[in-house]
């Protein structure tokens, strides 16, 4: 079974994606790329609008992944668990 890495949906910013509509087709995983999706390259922490977004995911009971392709070692992972998400 082949499984493309080919988006559903395309937002302009993580606060425009409609969590209602996600959850109501069903969906239960978001996979978010780190750098400038959700913070600016070279912010090293969760801002407060990244984490109240994660909460209302965790509300919406949608799980969120985090990828990314930073080749700065321990970037994603520090990043990851200051959120408490997978990465």
């Amino acid at each position: 079974m082949k499984f493309p890495l080919v988006p559903d949906f395309y937002f302009e910013s993580i606060h425009a994606i409609d969590l209602a509509r996600l959850r109501a087709r069903g969906v239960r995983l978001l996979l978010a790329d780190l750098d400038n999706t959700l913070v600016p390259y070279g912010v090293h922490t969760p801002t407060q609008p990244v984490r109240a977004w994660k909460q209302a995911l965790d509300q919406a009971g949608i799980t969120l992944f985090l990828l990314s392709n930073s080749r700065k070692p321990g970037r994603a992972q520090r990043f990851a668990e200051a959120l408490g998400i997978p990465y």
